[in-house]
């Protein structure tokens, strides 16, 4: 299931100050990013749960789509990419004078390094696990 088209995502970003970042991505991989932003919260909403059982493809919350959008152009930054990926191999500083790296012992960040707390804010009155609790209405 996405959760925004390439319009929506449009509408979303022109009321941004991200409209110039989202008009500079090509409108051939504006689709691709949405769907890889939808695939990746697929994949942070099972490992919260699922979404609740409101969440359907006829009935995409507002919240949801502003985060695939806002995702979307995530995966589109290549300096952000860069971050993500620094993040997921546990890099935890990095020095640009005497060029140093300092790393975690634990490298298993996954989906947290993707998503940015406000995408997680996003997210989480949909997800049936909440911060690992139960929802509750």
């Amino acid at each position: 299931m996405t959760y925004a088209t390439t319009s929506q995502a449009t509408t979303y970003h022109t009321a941004r100050l991200t409209a110039a970042a989202w008009s500079a991505v090509s409108a051939a991989d504006k689709p691709l990013a949405i769907q890889s932003a939808a695939d990746i919260l697929d994949a942070y909403a099972a490992g919260h749960g699922g979404w609740r059982d409101d969440v359907t493809p006829a009935a995409v919350p507002q919240a949801l789509t502003n985060a695939c959008s806002e995702l979307a152009l995530t995966l589109t930054d290549p300096s952000a990419l860069e971050r993500i990926t620094a993040q997921q191999q546990g890099v935890t500083s990095l020095s640009i004078g005497s060029a140093s790296e300092s790393y975690a012992g634990n490298t298993a960040i996954g989906l947290d390094a993707v998503l940015s707390p406000a995408v997680k804010a996003l997210l989480r009155p949909y997800l049936k696990l909440a911060g690992g609790s139960v929802h509750i209405l």
